[in-house]
Protein backbone atom coordinates (compact mmCIF):
# COMPACT_ATOMS: atom_id res chain seq x y z
CA UNK A 1 0.00 0.00 0.00
CA UNK A 2 1.45 3.60 -0.51
CA UNK A 3 1.18 6.61 0.22
CA UNK A 4 5.06 7.60 0.76
CA UNK A 5 5.26 6.87 5.11
CA UNK A 6 1.36 6.49 5.96
CA UNK A 7 2.33 7.57 9.51
CA UNK A 8 4.02 10.84 8.86
CA UNK A 9 1.61 11.86 5.94
CA UNK A 10 -1.51 11.83 7.82
CA UNK A 11 0.31 13.68 10.69
CA UNK A 12 1.58 16.45 8.20
CA UNK A 13 -2.16 16.69 6.33
CA UNK A 14 -4.32 16.81 9.59
CA UNK A 15 -3.43 19.76 12.25
CA UNK A 16 -5.28 20.85 15.16
CA UNK A 17 -5.66 22.65 18.55
CA UNK A 18 -7.20 21.16 21.67
CA UNK A 19 -10.15 22.72 23.17
CA UNK A 20 -12.87 21.26 25.82
CA UNK A 21 -16.08 20.74 25.10
CA UNK A 22 -18.58 18.55 27.55
CA UNK A 23 -20.84 15.76 26.80
CA UNK A 24 -23.12 12.81 28.87
CA UNK A 25 -22.03 9.50 27.71
CA UNK A 26 -23.48 6.46 29.60
CA UNK A 27 -23.53 7.66 33.46
CA UNK A 28 -20.66 9.80 33.61
CA UNK A 29 -20.01 13.33 32.32
CA UNK A 30 -16.83 13.67 30.31
CA UNK A 31 -14.54 16.71 29.19
CA UNK A 32 -12.51 16.16 26.23
CA UNK A 33 -10.02 17.91 23.71
CA UNK A 34 -9.95 15.63 20.53
CA UNK A 35 -7.05 16.30 18.64
CA UNK A 36 -5.26 15.27 14.75
CA UNK A 37 -7.46 14.13 12.51
CA UNK A 38 -10.73 13.89 13.93
CA UNK A 39 -10.05 17.73 15.13
CA UNK A 40 -9.59 19.06 11.60
CA UNK A 41 -12.81 17.30 10.29
CA UNK A 42 -14.65 19.29 12.87
CA UNK A 43 -13.23 22.04 12.33
CA UNK A 44 -13.56 22.19 8.72
CA UNK A 45 -17.42 20.84 8.98
CA UNK A 46 -17.74 23.58 10.93
CA UNK A 47 -16.37 26.49 8.82
CA UNK A 48 -18.72 24.82 6.22
CA UNK A 49 -21.83 25.41 8.46
CA UNK A 50 -20.73 28.84 8.98
CA UNK A 51 -20.33 30.01 5.08
CA UNK A 52 -23.14 31.75 3.05
CA UNK A 53 -25.33 29.45 2.73
CA UNK A 54 -26.45 28.53 6.19
CA UNK A 55 -26.13 32.14 7.39
CA UNK A 56 -29.62 33.69 9.04
CA UNK A 57 -30.76 35.31 6.11
CA UNK A 58 -30.11 31.95 3.71
CA UNK A 59 -30.77 29.18 6.25
CA UNK A 60 -34.65 29.97 6.57
CA UNK A 61 -36.75 28.56 3.52
CA UNK A 62 -40.47 28.86 1.92
CA UNK A 63 -41.96 25.68 1.48
CA UNK A 64 -41.19 25.94 -1.97
CA UNK A 65 -37.49 26.54 -1.24
CA UNK A 66 -37.28 23.30 0.78
CA UNK A 67 -38.63 21.33 -1.77
CA UNK A 68 -41.80 20.24 0.73
CA UNK A 69 -39.36 19.79 3.76
CA UNK A 70 -40.46 22.82 6.41
CA UNK A 71 -38.09 23.28 8.99
CA UNK A 72 -35.11 20.66 7.90
CA UNK A 73 -32.57 22.71 6.35
CA UNK A 74 -33.32 25.30 9.52
CA UNK A 75 -32.88 21.88 12.29
CA UNK A 76 -30.18 20.49 10.88
CA UNK A 77 -28.30 23.59 10.68
CA UNK A 78 -28.76 24.36 13.93
CA UNK A 79 -27.66 20.81 15.24
CA UNK A 80 -24.50 20.86 13.23
CA UNK A 81 -22.99 24.37 14.91
CA UNK A 82 -24.58 23.05 18.19
CA UNK A 83 -22.51 19.96 17.83
CA UNK A 84 -19.42 21.27 15.91
CA UNK A 85 -18.97 24.24 18.92
CA UNK A 86 -19.25 21.33 21.78
CA UNK A 87 -16.15 20.16 20.13
CA UNK A 88 -14.16 22.58 19.06
CA UNK A 89 -14.84 25.19 21.59
CA UNK A 90 -15.35 27.57 18.97
CA UNK A 91 -18.69 30.28 19.37
CA UNK A 92 -20.88 29.32 16.42
CA UNK A 93 -20.66 33.07 14.49
CA UNK A 94 -24.19 33.09 13.62
CA UNK A 95 -26.03 30.73 15.47
CA UNK A 96 -27.74 33.41 18.22
CA UNK A 97 -28.67 35.26 15.16
CA UNK A 98 -30.80 31.95 13.69
CA UNK A 99 -32.27 31.33 16.90
CA UNK A 100 -33.00 35.33 17.15
CA UNK A 101 -35.23 35.09 13.84
CA UNK A 102 -36.39 31.61 14.81
CA UNK A 103 -39.70 33.01 15.80
CA UNK A 104 -40.69 34.88 13.84
CA UNK A 105 -40.55 32.00 10.71
CA UNK A 106 -43.29 29.99 12.66
CA UNK A 107 -46.62 29.60 11.62
CA UNK A 108 -49.42 30.35 14.34
CA UNK A 109 -49.47 27.06 16.36
CA UNK A 110 -45.69 27.35 16.42
CA UNK A 111 -43.73 24.90 13.88
CA UNK A 112 -42.56 25.33 10.39
CA UNK A 113 -44.86 25.30 6.91
CA UNK A 114 -48.65 25.13 6.37
CA UNK A 115 -51.38 24.05 9.01
CA UNK A 116 -52.75 21.04 7.64
CA UNK A 117 -56.27 20.07 9.47
CA UNK A 118 -57.41 17.40 6.76
CA UNK A 119 -53.84 15.56 6.45
CA UNK A 120 -50.41 14.49 8.13
CA UNK A 121 -47.52 15.30 5.87
CA UNK A 122 -44.45 12.66 6.39
CA UNK A 123 -42.18 15.44 5.42
CA UNK A 124 -43.32 17.75 7.65
CA UNK A 125 -43.47 15.66 10.79
CA UNK A 126 -40.03 14.23 9.90
CA UNK A 127 -38.43 17.61 9.37
CA UNK A 128 -39.65 18.75 12.51
CA UNK A 129 -38.37 16.16 14.38
CA UNK A 130 -34.92 17.77 13.28
CA UNK A 131 -36.17 21.20 14.87
CA UNK A 132 -36.62 19.29 18.32
CA UNK A 133 -33.53 17.44 18.27
CA UNK A 134 -31.84 21.00 17.49
CA UNK A 135 -33.75 22.71 20.52
CA UNK A 136 -33.50 19.95 22.80
CA UNK A 137 -29.10 19.96 22.04
CA UNK A 138 -29.15 23.68 22.71
CA UNK A 139 -31.27 23.29 26.10
CA UNK A 140 -28.92 20.89 27.35
CA UNK A 141 -25.91 23.00 26.31
CA UNK A 142 -27.27 26.16 27.56
CA UNK A 143 -30.48 25.61 29.27
CA UNK A 144 -32.91 28.63 29.41
CA UNK A 145 -36.99 28.17 29.70
CA UNK A 146 -37.56 30.11 26.33
CA UNK A 147 -35.79 27.16 24.72
CA UNK A 148 -37.74 24.24 27.17
CA UNK A 149 -41.24 26.99 25.71
CA UNK A 150 -40.59 26.40 21.93
CA UNK A 151 -39.76 22.74 22.32
CA UNK A 152 -42.98 22.24 24.58
CA UNK A 153 -44.99 24.40 21.75
CA UNK A 154 -43.77 21.71 19.00
CA UNK A 155 -44.61 18.60 20.55
CA UNK A 156 -48.13 19.73 21.75
CA UNK A 157 -49.11 21.58 18.48
CA UNK A 158 -47.89 19.05 15.39
CA UNK A 159 -47.02 15.56 17.39
CA UNK A 160 -49.40 15.63 20.26
CA UNK A 161 -52.55 14.65 18.32
CA UNK A 162 -51.39 12.64 15.51
CA UNK A 163 -51.03 9.10 17.81
CA UNK A 164 -53.96 7.56 16.29
CA UNK A 165 -52.32 8.94 12.67
CA UNK A 166 -48.96 7.43 13.65
CA UNK A 167 -50.75 3.85 14.23
CA UNK A 168 -52.13 3.90 10.98
CA UNK A 169 -49.28 5.18 8.81
CA UNK A 170 -49.31 2.95 5.77
CA UNK A 171 -47.02 0.59 5.58
CA UNK A 172 -48.32 -2.37 3.26
CA UNK A 173 -46.31 -2.73 0.61
CA UNK A 174 -48.73 -3.10 -1.89
CA UNK A 175 -49.99 0.82 -1.69
CA UNK A 176 -46.40 2.07 -1.36
CA UNK A 177 -44.79 3.40 -4.77
CA UNK A 178 -41.58 1.35 -5.57
CA UNK A 179 -38.32 2.30 -7.27
CA UNK A 180 -39.26 6.34 -6.47
CA UNK A 181 -37.15 9.29 -5.21
CA UNK A 182 -33.69 10.90 -5.36
CA UNK A 183 -31.15 12.61 -3.40
CA UNK A 184 -33.56 14.53 -1.76
CA UNK A 185 -37.37 13.02 -1.24
CA UNK A 186 -40.53 14.06 -2.59
CA UNK A 187 -44.08 13.51 -1.28
CA UNK A 188 -45.01 11.07 -3.94
CA UNK A 189 -48.85 9.49 -3.02
CA UNK A 190 -51.61 9.64 -0.23
CA UNK A 191 -53.00 7.13 1.13
CA UNK A 192 -55.72 8.05 4.19
CA UNK A 193 -54.50 11.21 6.27
CA UNK A 194 -51.00 10.48 5.03
CA UNK A 195 -49.16 12.82 3.05
CA UNK A 196 -46.07 10.38 2.30
CA UNK A 197 -42.11 10.83 1.35
CA UNK A 198 -40.43 8.80 -1.37
CA UNK A 199 -37.83 8.72 1.93
CA UNK A 200 -39.98 5.67 2.55
CA UNK A 201 -40.92 5.74 7.00
CA UNK A 202 -39.30 9.14 7.50
CA UNK A 203 -42.00 9.94 10.05
CA UNK A 204 -39.70 8.16 12.67
CA UNK A 205 -36.83 10.68 12.15
CA UNK A 206 -40.07 13.04 13.58
CA UNK A 207 -40.81 10.29 16.61
CA UNK A 208 -36.85 10.50 17.52
CA UNK A 209 -37.28 14.03 17.60
CA UNK A 210 -40.17 14.04 20.20
CA UNK A 211 -38.46 11.23 22.10
CA UNK A 212 -36.03 13.98 22.86
CA UNK A 213 -38.21 16.45 23.84
CA UNK A 214 -40.31 13.69 25.73
CA UNK A 215 -36.98 13.04 27.70
CA UNK A 216 -35.85 16.73 28.02
CA UNK A 217 -39.20 17.97 28.98
CA UNK A 218 -39.57 15.40 31.54
CA UNK A 219 -43.14 15.18 30.72
CA UNK A 220 -44.68 11.31 30.60
CA UNK A 221 -47.76 12.65 28.71
CA UNK A 222 -46.21 12.17 25.13
CA UNK A 223 -45.68 8.82 25.62
CA UNK A 224 -49.12 7.33 24.18
CA UNK A 225 -48.02 9.04 21.16
CA UNK A 226 -44.17 7.50 20.92
CA UNK A 227 -45.62 3.98 21.98
CA UNK A 228 -47.71 4.20 18.97
CA UNK A 229 -45.42 5.18 16.23
CA UNK A 230 -42.95 2.48 17.63
CA UNK A 231 -45.49 0.02 17.37
CA UNK A 232 -46.38 0.30 13.98
CA UNK A 233 -42.53 1.15 12.87
CA UNK A 234 -41.83 -2.08 14.45
CA UNK A 235 -44.36 -4.05 12.04
CA UNK A 236 -42.68 -2.53 8.80
CA UNK A 237 -40.92 -5.03 6.84
CA UNK A 238 -37.61 -2.95 5.91
CA UNK A 239 -37.29 -4.68 2.73
CA UNK A 240 -40.56 -5.53 1.08
CA UNK A 241 -41.82 -1.87 1.42
CA UNK A 242 -38.09 -0.45 0.70
CA UNK A 243 -38.35 1.28 3.72
CA UNK A 244 -35.27 4.56 3.54
CA UNK A 245 -32.02 3.53 5.21
CA UNK A 246 -32.09 6.76 7.06
CA UNK A 247 -35.48 6.90 8.32
CA UNK A 248 -35.14 3.12 9.73
CA UNK A 249 -31.69 3.84 11.53
CA UNK A 250 -33.11 6.95 12.91
CA UNK A 251 -35.87 5.26 13.89
CA UNK A 252 -33.56 2.51 15.55
CA UNK A 253 -31.79 5.65 17.74
CA UNK A 254 -35.59 6.57 18.84
CA UNK A 255 -35.57 3.57 20.27
CA UNK A 256 -32.52 3.24 22.04
CA UNK A 257 -33.11 6.39 23.58
CA UNK A 258 -36.79 5.87 24.59
CA UNK A 259 -36.11 2.34 26.81
CA UNK A 260 -34.03 -0.33 27.21
CA UNK A 261 -37.15 -2.59 26.84
CA UNK A 262 -36.47 -2.05 23.13
CA UNK A 263 -33.25 -2.98 22.92
CA UNK A 264 -34.21 -6.40 21.40
CA UNK A 265 -36.03 -4.88 18.84
CA UNK A 266 -33.24 -2.28 17.99
CA UNK A 267 -30.79 -5.33 17.93
CA UNK A 268 -32.99 -7.08 14.96
CA UNK A 269 -33.42 -3.77 13.13
CA UNK A 270 -29.82 -3.39 13.21
CA UNK A 271 -29.10 -7.04 11.91
CA UNK A 272 -32.02 -6.43 9.03
CA UNK A 273 -29.79 -3.24 7.81
CA UNK A 274 -26.57 -4.86 7.86
CA UNK A 275 -28.06 -7.53 6.01
CA UNK A 276 -30.18 -5.92 3.40
CA UNK A 277 -28.55 -2.36 3.39
CA UNK A 278 -25.00 -1.56 4.32
CA UNK A 279 -22.49 -1.83 1.10
CA UNK A 280 -18.79 -3.12 0.45
CA UNK A 281 -17.27 0.59 1.62
CA UNK A 282 -19.60 0.55 4.94
CA UNK A 283 -21.99 3.29 3.47
CA UNK A 284 -25.51 2.22 2.85
CA UNK A 285 -27.88 2.04 0.28
CA UNK A 286 -30.56 4.64 0.68
CA UNK A 287 -33.66 2.45 0.50
CA UNK A 288 -33.11 -1.21 2.20
CA UNK A 289 -32.19 -3.95 -0.96
CA UNK A 290 -31.67 -1.20 -3.55
CA UNK A 291 -28.36 -1.01 -4.15
CA UNK A 292 -28.54 0.68 -7.50
CA UNK A 293 -29.02 4.17 -5.48
CA UNK A 294 -26.82 6.47 -3.89
CA UNK A 295 -25.62 6.19 -0.35
CA UNK A 296 -26.60 9.21 2.30
CA UNK A 297 -24.53 10.10 4.65
CA UNK A 298 -27.22 11.08 6.92
CA UNK A 299 -27.85 7.01 7.12
CA UNK A 300 -23.96 6.47 7.29
CA UNK A 301 -24.05 8.54 10.57
CA UNK A 302 -27.43 7.02 11.96
CA UNK A 303 -25.18 3.97 11.33
CA UNK A 304 -22.17 4.38 13.52
CA UNK A 305 -24.11 5.89 15.86
CA UNK A 306 -26.57 2.92 16.15
CA UNK A 307 -23.30 0.77 16.45
CA UNK A 308 -21.67 2.73 19.04
CA UNK A 309 -24.75 2.98 21.37
CA UNK A 310 -25.70 -1.51 20.79
CA UNK A 311 -21.84 -1.46 21.55
CA UNK A 312 -22.53 0.07 25.40
CA UNK A 313 -25.67 -1.20 25.57
CA UNK A 314 -24.77 -5.02 25.39
CA UNK A 315 -21.18 -4.86 26.03
CA UNK A 316 -20.83 -6.37 23.21
CA UNK A 317 -17.56 -5.11 20.98
CA UNK A 318 -18.67 -6.68 18.20
CA UNK A 319 -20.64 -3.60 17.36
CA UNK A 320 -17.77 -1.09 18.19
CA UNK A 321 -15.90 -3.09 15.65
CA UNK A 322 -18.81 -2.56 13.05
CA UNK A 323 -18.51 1.43 14.64
CA UNK A 324 -15.17 1.54 13.73
CA UNK A 325 -15.17 0.46 9.85
CA UNK A 326 -17.88 2.79 9.42
CA UNK A 327 -16.25 5.61 10.49
CA UNK A 328 -13.01 5.00 8.93
CA UNK A 329 -14.20 4.02 5.77
CA UNK A 330 -17.43 5.33 5.24
CA UNK A 331 -17.74 8.69 7.09
CA UNK A 332 -14.19 9.95 6.22
CA UNK A 333 -14.66 8.70 2.30
CA UNK A 334 -18.24 10.99 1.97
CA UNK A 335 -16.35 14.07 4.23
CA UNK A 336 -15.54 16.29 1.30
CA UNK A 337 -12.19 18.48 1.79
CA UNK A 338 -14.20 21.38 1.85
CA UNK A 339 -15.96 20.15 5.29
CA UNK A 340 -19.51 19.03 4.05
CA UNK A 341 -20.23 15.76 2.94
CA UNK A 342 -21.54 13.85 -0.18
CA UNK A 343 -22.80 11.15 -1.87
CA UNK A 344 -21.65 8.09 -3.59
CA UNK A 345 -22.40 4.61 -5.33
CA UNK A 346 -23.03 1.35 -4.16
CA UNK A 347 -20.29 -0.58 -5.63
CA UNK A 348 -21.98 -4.48 -6.89
CA UNK A 349 -20.76 -7.38 -8.54
CA UNK A 350 -21.37 -5.53 -11.72
CA UNK A 351 -20.37 -2.59 -10.81
CA UNK A 352 -17.50 -2.70 -8.42
CA UNK A 353 -16.21 0.70 -8.79
CA UNK A 354 -16.64 3.06 -5.65
CA UNK A 355 -17.49 6.99 -6.73
CA UNK A 356 -19.05 10.49 -6.48
CA UNK A 357 -22.56 10.36 -6.93
CA UNK A 358 -23.44 14.00 -5.47
CA UNK A 359 -20.26 15.86 -4.70
CA UNK A 360 -21.68 17.89 -1.87
CA UNK A 361 -25.24 17.01 -0.32
CA UNK A 362 -25.40 20.21 1.19
CA UNK A 363 -28.84 20.46 2.14
CA UNK A 364 -28.72 17.55 4.83
CA UNK A 365 -26.12 15.59 5.20
CA UNK A 366 -23.32 18.06 5.36
CA UNK A 367 -25.04 19.40 8.45
CA UNK A 368 -25.44 15.90 9.77
CA UNK A 369 -21.66 14.84 9.40
CA UNK A 370 -21.36 17.16 12.32
CA UNK A 371 -23.26 14.58 14.88
CA UNK A 372 -21.16 11.81 12.85
CA UNK A 373 -18.25 13.60 14.51
CA UNK A 374 -19.36 14.65 17.73
CA UNK A 375 -20.32 10.85 18.25
CA UNK A 376 -16.47 9.65 17.31
CA UNK A 377 -15.47 11.87 20.15
CA UNK A 378 -17.82 11.23 23.21
CA UNK A 379 -16.91 7.70 22.31
CA UNK A 380 -13.10 8.31 22.83
CA UNK A 381 -14.03 6.93 26.10
CA UNK A 382 -16.61 6.67 28.70
CA UNK A 383 -16.44 5.20 32.15
CA UNK A 384 -19.19 3.05 34.21
CA UNK A 385 -18.51 2.20 37.63
CA UNK A 386 -14.30 1.61 38.15
CA UNK A 387 -14.33 0.67 34.62
CA UNK A 388 -13.17 3.16 31.41
CA UNK A 389 -13.52 1.78 28.14
CA UNK A 390 -12.03 3.08 24.86
CA UNK A 391 -14.00 1.68 21.87
CA UNK A 392 -12.52 4.25 19.45
CA UNK A 393 -9.14 5.83 18.88
CA UNK A 394 -8.30 9.02 18.49
CA UNK A 395 -6.12 11.47 19.75
CA UNK A 396 -7.21 13.35 22.62
CA UNK A 397 -7.19 15.08 26.12
CA UNK A 398 -9.39 12.99 28.43
CA UNK A 399 -11.29 13.76 31.92
CA UNK A 400 -14.12 11.60 33.06
CA UNK A 401 -15.89 10.89 36.40
CA UNK A 402 -15.47 7.14 37.75
CA UNK A 403 -17.39 5.96 40.51
CA UNK A 404 -13.68 6.20 42.56
CA UNK A 405 -12.91 9.75 41.34
CA UNK A 406 -11.98 11.89 38.38
CA UNK A 407 -9.29 10.07 35.12
CA UNK A 408 -7.66 12.26 33.35
CA UNK A 409 -5.27 11.31 30.72
CA UNK A 410 -3.99 12.52 27.15
CA UNK A 411 -4.12 9.41 24.36
CA UNK A 412 -1.79 9.82 21.62
CA UNK A 413 -2.06 7.34 18.74
CA UNK A 414 -1.77 7.32 15.04
CA UNK A 415 -4.48 5.13 14.95
CA UNK A 416 -5.81 3.31 12.28
CA UNK A 417 -1.52 3.51 10.84
CA UNK A 418 0.73 3.07 13.80
CA UNK A 419 1.35 0.00 16.60
CA UNK A 420 -0.23 1.30 19.41
CA UNK A 421 -2.20 3.98 21.40
CA UNK A 422 -0.38 5.38 24.79
CA UNK A 423 -2.45 6.92 27.38
CA UNK A 424 -0.17 9.24 29.50
CA UNK A 425 -2.05 9.52 32.94
CA UNK A 426 -2.46 13.43 34.22
CA UNK A 427 -4.50 12.37 37.38
CA UNK A 428 -5.91 9.06 38.50
CA UNK A 429 -8.36 8.28 41.76
CA UNK A 430 -5.84 6.07 44.48
CA UNK A 431 -7.95 3.14 44.21
CA UNK A 432 -7.95 -0.07 41.70
CA UNK A 433 -9.36 1.71 38.13
CA UNK A 434 -10.12 -1.07 34.77
CA UNK A 435 -9.60 -0.03 31.34
CA UNK A 436 -10.68 -2.10 28.52
CA UNK A 437 -8.88 -1.46 25.05
CA UNK A 438 -11.15 -2.50 21.83
CA UNK A 439 -9.37 -5.20 20.23
CA UNK A 440 -11.15 -6.06 17.44
CA UNK A 441 -10.52 -9.05 15.05
CA UNK A 442 -8.60 -7.37 12.50
CA UNK A 443 -6.26 -6.26 14.73
CA UNK A 444 -2.97 -8.54 16.48
CA UNK A 445 -2.31 -8.46 20.03
CA UNK A 446 0.25 -10.52 21.95
CA UNK A 447 -1.97 -10.69 25.01
CA UNK A 448 -5.23 -11.96 26.01
CA UNK A 449 -8.07 -10.49 24.48
CA UNK A 450 -11.08 -10.84 26.81
CA UNK A 451 -14.54 -10.41 25.01
CA UNK A 452 -13.42 -8.10 22.39
CA UNK A 453 -11.26 -5.75 24.81
CA UNK A 454 -7.66 -6.01 26.38
CA UNK A 455 -7.93 -4.88 29.96
CA UNK A 456 -5.83 -3.14 32.24
CA UNK A 457 -6.20 -3.12 35.73
CA UNK A 458 -3.92 -1.08 38.40
CA UNK A 459 -3.85 1.92 40.11
CA UNK A 460 -2.33 4.61 37.96
CA UNK A 461 -0.12 6.95 38.96
CA UNK A 462 0.43 10.34 37.70
CA UNK A 463 2.99 10.31 34.98
CA UNK A 464 2.24 6.85 33.88
CA UNK A 465 2.11 5.27 30.80
CA UNK A 466 -0.05 2.61 29.83
CA UNK A 467 0.20 1.61 26.41
CA UNK A 468 -1.97 -1.09 24.23
CA UNK A 469 0.07 -2.37 21.10
CA UNK A 470 -1.31 -3.82 17.86
CA UNK A 471 -0.17 -5.08 14.52
CA UNK A 472 -3.08 -4.27 11.45
CA UNK A 473 -4.02 -7.70 10.34
CA UNK A 474 -4.14 -7.54 5.96
CA UNK A 475 -6.01 -10.17 3.92
CA UNK A 476 -9.39 -10.48 2.14
CA UNK A 477 -12.78 -10.58 3.34
CA UNK A 478 -15.84 -11.78 1.63
CA UNK A 479 -18.19 -8.94 0.64
CA UNK A 480 -20.95 -7.40 3.00
CA UNK A 481 -23.72 -8.01 0.67
CA UNK A 482 -24.11 -11.49 0.81
CA UNK A 483 -25.33 -11.65 -3.58
CA UNK A 484 -21.80 -9.95 -4.46
CA UNK A 485 -19.93 -12.93 -2.42
CA UNK A 486 -22.28 -15.06 -4.55
CA UNK A 487 -20.67 -13.55 -7.68
CA UNK A 488 -17.34 -14.91 -6.56
CA UNK A 489 -15.95 -11.33 -5.37
CA UNK A 490 -14.12 -10.23 -2.05
CA UNK A 491 -12.81 -7.47 -0.33
CA UNK A 492 -9.14 -6.42 1.07
CA UNK A 493 -8.16 -5.16 4.62
CA UNK A 494 -5.71 -3.56 6.19
CA UNK A 495 -6.74 -3.88 9.84
CA UNK A 496 -10.40 -1.54 9.98
CA UNK A 497 -9.55 -0.28 6.29
CA UNK A 498 -10.93 -1.43 3.03
CA UNK A 499 -8.38 -1.25 0.74
CA UNK A 500 -9.20 -0.35 -3.11
CA UNK A 501 -7.49 0.48 -6.21
CA UNK A 502 -7.57 3.21 -8.79
CA UNK A 503 -5.85 1.25 -11.63
CA UNK A 504 -2.19 2.39 -10.55
CA UNK A 505 -2.11 2.31 -6.67
CA UNK A 506 -3.77 0.37 -3.65
CA UNK A 507 -5.53 3.11 -1.38
CA UNK A 508 -7.66 2.85 1.88
CA UNK A 509 -10.63 5.01 1.35
CA UNK A 510 -9.86 8.29 3.38
CA UNK A 511 -6.15 8.64 2.35
CA UNK A 512 -4.94 12.36 2.28
CA UNK A 513 -3.91 12.41 -1.16
CA UNK A 514 -7.27 10.74 -1.92
CA UNK A 515 -9.22 13.26 0.13
CA UNK A 516 -7.52 16.51 -1.56
CA UNK A 517 -8.30 15.34 -4.70
CA UNK A 518 -11.82 14.65 -3.92
CA UNK A 519 -12.60 11.14 -3.52
CA UNK A 520 -11.74 9.79 -6.90
CA UNK A 521 -13.13 6.19 -8.23
CA UNK A 522 -11.41 3.49 -6.54
CA UNK A 523 -12.28 -0.19 -7.24
CA UNK A 524 -13.08 -2.42 -3.72
CA UNK A 525 -14.42 -5.00 -4.80
CA UNK A 526 -11.95 -7.72 -6.34
CA UNK A 527 -12.29 -11.28 -8.30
Amino acid sequence: MKNRNLHNALAAFFFAAFHVYGANTGNATIKLTPGGELATRVNRNFDRLEEHKYRPENVFLTMEQSGGWPGDTEGRTMLGLILDSQITGREPKYLDAILKRFPSELNERGYFGPIWTDAVNEQQVSSMGWVLRALCAHYRWRPNQETLAKIRRIADNLFAPLGDDFANYPINPEQRSKNKGGASGNTEDKIGRWELSTDVGCFMIGIDGLVDARMTLKEPKYDVVIEKAINRFLEIDQNAIHAQAHATLTGIRALLRYEKRYLPAAKELFRRYMAGCITEAYGNANWFTRFSTHTEPCAIVDSYMVALELGRLTGEARYFAIADQIYWNAICRAQRHNGGFGLENCPMADSPVLKVVVPEASWCCTMRGAEGLYSAAKYIAYSEGDTVTLPQYHAARVELQTSLGVLRFREETTYPFGDKVKLIIEDAPEAKLTLRFLAPPYLAVNEPVKEGFVVREGVFKKGETVEFAYRLKEGVAKPNYDANAAAGFFRKYRGPLLLGEDGKTVWHLMAPEIWEKGSGAITVLHK
